[in-house]
């Protein structure tokens, strides 16, 4: 499979390099389909080849760890996200594209450490980000909205709630805003409602 070697220091031979962009394309493409270990595997073999393109390697590694549940690969992934969105990604496709997946991973890992002030930071840059019509969208409301629950500012998490509806203003939005308005009658119960609708697949 490979035109090179593996030495004690990794991957070497003339198409080396090559072979890596490969796998890192690959890992780029798991992405897209969600099948998020397969492009953790592809981007480590990459970067244990020899690939330069450490922003994308960054990015492939960090979003797919944000995924997992242990704090540790979380803090890797904020760590790796970070780098990525610090990063120019030279990478196929819309570069914005590339920072918004990476600040939404970022933000969705903030959360699940219960960072939850650094959370509502990344969700308030994607909503600005994002055009109306994309689904991202959606998701970021829905996480700036729980994490500003979660940090005890209601006020401003019925804010974002009636933004949401104002942008989006389907169905699912009108159910969000009735949801976080009910909230200071039954706070666990409305809170609870709203990770339903947040985590479901």
């Amino acid at each position: 499979l490979f035109d090179g070697e593996r030495s004690r220091s990794g991957w070497v031979g003339p198409f080396c390099r090559f072979q890596a962009q490969i796998f890192l394309n690959r890992g780029l493409a798991y992405l897209n389909l969600h099948k998020l270990d397969a492009a953790l595997s592809d981007a480590r073999t990459a970067e244990a080849m020899g690939s330069l393109d450490l922003p994308v390697i960054f990015f492939i590694e960090g979003f797919a760890l944000a995924d997992h549940r242990d704090p540790e690969d979380l803090r890797l992934a904020i760590k790796l996200l970070t780098l990525a969105i610090r990063s120019k990604m030279d990478a196929p496709g819309d570069p914005l594209a590339y920072q918004v997946i990476a600040y939404a991973g970022r933000a969705s890992a903030y959360y699940a450490i219960g960072d939850f002030s650094k959370s509502v930071a990344d969700s308030r840059k994607l909503v600005a980000m994002i055009p109306p019509d994309r689904h991202l969208l959606q998701d970021s409301y829905k996480l700036l909205t729980i994490s500003l629950l979660r940090s005890g500012d209601y006020q401003s998490a019925l804010a974002a709630a009636m933004e949401y509806m104002t942008r989006i203003g389907d169905p699912e939005a009108r159910r969000w805003l009735d949801l976080v308005e009910f909230y200071p009658q039954n706070p666990q119960f409305a809170l609870n409602e709203l990770l339903k609708i947040y985590f479901a697949p």
